[in-house]
C-alpha cells in the first residue's frame, strides 16, 4: 500500500530559544558566565579536563583535501587530519554528556543545545559514542526534574537520536506517555495555572508527543504505545485546540495505524489492535472532526493521512462517511496549489472508496468529476492515489462514463462521448516508468474495460498494445495488473470477432512472452497471465500459436505443482480447458499428468468457482479414454454427481458430460475385459 509523507518538524536552537525566552526564565549571561557556571559545575573533575563552551560544527572541523593531485604523502596527511578531527568530534561529545550528567541547570541547558548540533540524526559513530557515553539513561532521568527548559532540551535530543532500540530497552515509552498527559485545563487554557506554567506545560506536551513520533516507526514501540495506555492520551490530545499539540499527536496516530500487510507480529497482539482501539475510542471520528473544522493546511495533511491508513478498515470507512469525512475530502481537493495537501486528500479518498456507500455518496457530492480533473497534476504521488481511486470508482457502471468523458443521454437513453479526456489521460500514462502509477493505471483501465464503449477507445488509443508491452517490465505488480487488463479488454471485445484475434496476433512476440511469464514464481502474475490465456485462446489461430510455444506442458506443471491461491486454481483450469480444445492437447496433458492433480482440486478449494472450473476442464479432457481412466481412479465421480445439483445450467451440463464420457469408457473397458477373458478361455 503507499505511505504518506510526514510533515517536517523543525529541530534546533532557534526554537529553543524562543522557549527559553517565552518562560522568562534567567539568561544565560554571557561566556564568561557561562564558563564560570560550567566551571562551578565541574569542580570535582580532573585537573587536566578543559572547561568546553560551545562545541566545534564536525562538518567546519574536517578539514577539505587539498584540490590539487592526491600523492601519498597528502592522503596520508588528509587521513591523520581526519582521525584527528574524530578524536576531537569524540571527546567534545564525551565531555558535552558529562557536563549534562553534573552540571547545574545553566550548564545541562548549554550542553543539551551543543547536543543538538552534532548529527546525531545521521551520523551512527556520533549515536554510539552518545550512548556508550551514558546519555539515554541521563536524559531520561532529566525528564524527572520541575526544569522546564531542560526536560524539553532532554527530549530534543532523544527525538533527534532516533535511537529507537536502546531507548525502548530504558523503558522511556512509558515516561513520555505519562508527560504528554497534561491537565486539561492546560490542553484548554481555561484553569488558573500561570501562563508561564501553561507555556512550560505546552513545550513540555509538544516535544514529549514530537519525541514519541520519532520512536513509533518500530513495530515493538508501537506494540508497547498500545499497552501503555497510550490511546487514551492520544485521544485526550486530539481534543484540544492547540495547533501544535494536534499536529505531532495525529502523526503519532498516523504511524501506528499501519497497513495490516506491513506488520509481521511477534507477540499476541494482532495488526488490528491499534485500528480497533481507534474505533471503539472515538478516535476515528476525532479525526474527521478535525478534518472538518481546521482550516491548517499542515493538520489537515496529518489527518488526510491518518484516515488513509486507518481506511483499510471497513468499519473505519464507514465511521468516515457517517460523520461527513467524504463531503470534506472531495472539497480538498480544490487545494490544488497544496500538493501535500493533494496527497493526503487523495490517498485517504482512494482508500475510503473500497466500500460501495463510500462510492455512492462520493458520486452524490459530484466528487467522481473533480477526481478525473486531477489527472493532469504534476506530481506523480498525486497521479497513483488518483489512478487508484478511479479504479475503485470505476467498478459502478454510471461511474466509468464519467472517467472517459461519456454520459447517458436521457433522449435515447444512449451513452454519447463527448470532449473529457479520461481514459486518453491513462492510456498516455502506461508510457511512464513509475511502478506504482502503472499498477494503479493497468487496474483503472481493466476495470473500465468491463464496458463495450470504454474498451473500443483503449484499442483505437493503442491501450491493448501499451499493456502488452508491461509484459516485459520486471516487476510482478505491473505484470499482474497489466495481464487481468488484457484479459478483460478483449473478454469485453469478444474474440470472436475476427479483428480482435488479429489485433493479438499482430503484436509480434506477444504470445510468446505470454508464455514465458507463466513460468513467473509470483502467483500473481501466473493468474493474470493464465486469466489473459483462457480469452486468448478461444480464437483457434491463436491457440495454435500458443501451443506451438509449448503452453500445454508449462499448464500441466502449475497444475502438479498445486498452487495454493484459489484465484490462481480457477484462471488455470479455464486456461486449461480452453487449451484441451485444439487438436491432441488432450492427450498432452494426460501425457504429462496434469489430470491427478487437477481432480484434487475440489479437496484443496471449498470455492464453488474453482469447482465449476476444474468441472469444465474435466469435460474437456474426458474427450480423451485414458484421461477418463484416471478420473474414475482418482474418484471424480462424486464430485460429480454433487455439481449435477448446482443452479448452474453451464456446470450441471459440464459435470454430466463428464459423468458421461466416463462411463462409457468403462462400459467400452469391461466390454473388453469380458472378451479378452473369454478369449483366453477358448
Amino acid at each position: 500500500m503507499i505511505q504518506g509523507p510526514f510533515p517536517p518538524i523543525k529541530c534546533g536552537m532557534d526554537e529553543w530559544q524562543q522557549i527559553v525566552m517565552k518562560q522568562q526564565r534567567p539568561s544565560m549571561g554571557s561566556v564568561s558566565d557561562v564558563e564560570s557556571a560550567l566551571l562551578t559545575s565541574s569542580s570535582e573533575d580532573e585537573s587536566e579536563d578543559e572547561v568546553f563552551l560551545i562545541p566545534i560544527d564536525p562538518e567546519e572541523s574536517v578539514p577539505h583535501a587539498p584540490e590539487e593531485e592526491a600523492t601519498p604523502a597528502s592522503t596520508k596527511k588528509a587521513a591523520e587530519l581526519e582521525a584527528k578531527s574524530l578524536a576531537d568530534t569524540r571527546n567534545q561529545l564525551i565531555k558535552l554528556v558529562k557536563y549534562v550528567k553534573v552540571g547545574n541547570q545553566t550548564a545541562t541547558v548549554i550542553a543539551l543545545c551543543s547536543l543538538l548540533e552534532f548529527d546525531l540524526d545521521k551520523d551512527p559513530c556520533q549515536i554510539q559514542l552518545v550512548k556508550d557515553a551514558g546519555a539515554i539513561e541521563v536524559l531520561l532521568n532529566i525528564l524527572e526534574t520541575d526544569d522546564f527548559r531542560c526536560k524539553v532540551g532532554a527530549l530534543m535530543v532523544l527525538r533527534k537520536m532516533k535511537s529507537r532500540k536502546a531507548i525502548r530497552k530504558a523503558k522511556a515509552i512509558p515516561r513520555l506517555i505519562d508527560m504528554m498527559d497534561a491537565p486539561e485545563e492546560v490542553l484548554h487554557g481555561t484553569g488558573s495555572h500561570h501562563k508561564i506554567d501553561n507555556a512550560g506545560y505546552l513545550d513540555e506536551v509538544r516535544t514529549a508527543t514530537q519525541a514519541l513520533l520519532a520512536l513509533m516507526e518500530s513495530r515493538t514501540n508501537r506494540e508497547i504505545l498500545l499497552k501503555s495506555g497510550g490511546i487514551f492520551v492520544l485521544l485526550k490530545l486530539l481534543e484540544t485546540t492547540k495547533k501544535e499539540i494536534l499536529i505531532p499527536t495525529v502523526a503519532v496516530v498516523q504511524r501506528c495505524a499501519v497497513e495490516t500487510n506491513s506488520m509481521t507480529m511477534t507477540t499476541n497482539s494482532s495488526p488490528d489492535d491499534f485500528r480497533l482501539a481507534l474505533r471503539s475510542g472515538g478516535m476515528v471520528i476525532q479525526l474527521v472532526r478535525l478534518l472538518n473544522s481546521s482550516s491548517d493546511p499542515a493538520l489537515l495533511e496529518q489527518c488526510g493521512f491518518a484516515i488513509a491508513r486507518a481506511a483499510e478498515d471497513a468499519e473505519t470507512r464507514d465511521l468516515v462517511r457517517q460523520h461527513g469525512g467524504l463531503e470534506t475530502l472531495v472539497k480538498l481537493l480544490d487545494k490544488q496549489e497544496n500538493t501535500q495537501l493533494l496527497i493526503a486528500v487523495t490517498q485517504a479518498l482512494w482508500k475510503c472508496s473500497v466500500s460501495p456507500k463510500n462510492l455512492e455518496r462520493i458520486q452524490e457530492v459530484k466528487g467522481v468529476k473533480e477526481v478525473v480533473s486531477l489527472l493532469h497534476h504534476h506530481s506523480e504521488t498525486v497521479l497513483i492515489n488518483v489512478v487508484g481511486a478511479l479504479a475503485e470508482i470505476a467498478t459502478v457502471e454510471q461511474n466509468r462514463y464519467y472517467s472517459i468523458g461519456a454520459r447517458p443521454d436521457k433522449k435515447t437513453k444512449t451513452r454519447t462521448i463527448f470532449k473529457l479526456d479520461g481514459i486518453k489521460c491513462l492510456v498516455n500514462m502506461l508510457t511512464r516508468s513509475h511502478i506504482p502509477l502503472l499498477v494503479n493505471v493497468a487496474k483503472a483501465l481493466g476495470a473500465c474495460a468491463q464496458t463495450q464503449e470504454i474498451t473500443d477507445t483503449i484499442i483505437e488509443l493503442d491501450g491493448v498494445r501499451l499493456l502488452w508491452s508491461l509484459l516485459r517490465n520486471s516487476d510482478p505488480e505491473v505484470q499482474a495488473a497489466s495481464s487481468c487488463a488484457i484479459r478483460q479488454c478483449l473478454e469485453t471485445r469478444g474474440l470472436n470477432n475476427g479483428a480482435t484475434g488479429e489485433l493479438v496476433r499482430s503484436l509480434v512476440g506477444g504470445l510468446e512472452l505470454l508464455v514465458t511469464r507463466l513460468q513467473s514464481k509470483n502467483d500473481e502474475v501466473v493468474a493474470g497471465i493464465c486469466s489473459a490465456v483462457s480469452v486468448i485462446a478461444e480464437d483457434e489461430e491463436n491457440l495454435a500459436v500458443l501451443t506451438d510455444h509449448g503452453i500445454v506442458p508449462i499448464l500441466a506443471q502449475l497444475t502438479r505443482a498445486q498452487p495454493k491461491g484459489d484465484v490462481l486454481r480457477h484462471y488455470l483450469a479455464r486456461a486449461i480447458t480452453q487449451c484441451s480444445r485444439f487438436g491432441a492437447n488432450r492427450t498432452t496433458f494426460g501425457e504429462h499428468a496434469a489430470v491427478a492433480p487437477l481432480v484434487a482440486f475440489f479437496t484443496t478449494s471449498t470455492d464453488p468457482k474453482v469447482h465449476c472450473a476444474v468441472t469444465t476442464a474435466l469435460e474437456q479432457l474426458s474427450l480423451h479414454p485414458s484421461n477418463c481412466i484416471v478420473m474414475h481412479r482418482q474418484g471424480v465421480v462424486s464430485h460429480l454427481l454433487k455439481l449435477c445439483g448446482t443452479s448452474d445450467r453451464r456446470v450441471q451440463d459440464a459435470a454430466a458430460n463428464c459423468l458421461q464420457h466416463i462411463r462409457r469408457v468403462t462400459r467400452l473397458h469391461s466390454r473388453a475385459a469380458r472378451k479378452s477373458r473369454k478369449t483366453r478361455l477358448k
